[in-house]
């Protein structure tokens, strides 16, 4: 197990999508990594301009391990779509990292 300080950083966007929280939790995570933390960010594989530049980055940026997990992607267009998005990212970021937390106990 590393002796490095570990977190784990859950936002619905990460670098390189162009969302406000992306770039103010990819900032952060850049950060981190420089200062010798081991960061792992788990983000949802949509983008909030629709654009598939998310999903071209491999598994790591800036030493930042990124973990990009399925969830559904209606939208802004309408409030069940919106929710259904929610809630899915939700529910799949607490179970990856639920798996990430155990397989680091290990």
């Amino acid at each position: 197990m590393s002796s490095a300080k570990r977190v784990f950083l859950i936002n619905q966007f990460f670098y390189p999508d162009l969302s406000a929280t992306s770039q103010l939790l990819s900032d952060l995570a850049e950060f981190l990594a420089s200062s010798g933390w081991d960061v792992t960010a788990i983000a949802g594989r949509g983008s909030y301009v629709k654009s598939d530049k998310a999903k071209s980055t491999g598994p790591f940026w800036k030493a930042v391990f990124v973990r990009r997990v399925w969830c559904t992607n209606f939208g802004k267009g309408k409030l069940a779509g919106r929710l259904s998005d929610i809630r899915t990212q939700l529910r799949v970021q607490k179970k990856e990292l639920r798996e990430a937390l155990e397989r680091n106990q290990q």
